[in-house]
């Protein structure tokens, strides 16, 4: 049997150091917060909208541009690279089209744009590993020339 009063200590010892803030208390976030939080969403999530047809047309240019003059390692890496890409992009792509065709999409309304925003930020991440598979790519070249 558990002692009521000893769990509750250790509760508030839990939540003391962060704070006591908003995330145990119950009480609701402040509406700056939820405002900036709720944009943040949006935005990313108007990214997500517009990477499910960029996704591909960004893989394949990617694609046909390192197949040109890269090294053997860096082909793999973009190959590897945009095969990930566009795997994580058919799943967030069908997580959102069942959530528009069916009754049911999340436990809140902004299920969907939380689906779309987590398809943005896989975005963003993916333009930044382009970056840096360019940018090896470059350097292989620059050493393999100097």
């Amino acid at each position: 049997m558990r002692d009521n009063v000893v769990v509750g200590l250790k509760w508030k010892s839990v939540i003391s150091p962060c704070g006591g803030g908003h995330i145990f208390s119950g009480k609701p976030a402040p509406a700056s917060v939820e405002g900036e939080m709720n944009t943040f969403i949006k935005v990313v999530g108007l990214v997500g909208l517009l990477s499910i047809g960029l996704i591909p047309l960004r893989s394949w240019g990617f694609i046909s541009e390192i197949l040109r003059g890269g090294r053997r390692l860096v082909v793999v890496a973009a190959i590897t690279l945009v095969i990930v890409a566009m795997a994580g992009d058919g799943i967030v792509v069908f997580r959102i089209f069942k959530c528009l065709t069916q009754s049911y999409c999340g436990p809140g309304i902004a299920s969907g744009w939380i689906y779309l925003a987590m398809l943005g930020m896989f975005y963003l991440l993916f333009e930044c590993s382009m970056f840096l598979v360019r940018k090896a790519g470059r350097a292989v070249e620059l050493r393999r020339r100097g």
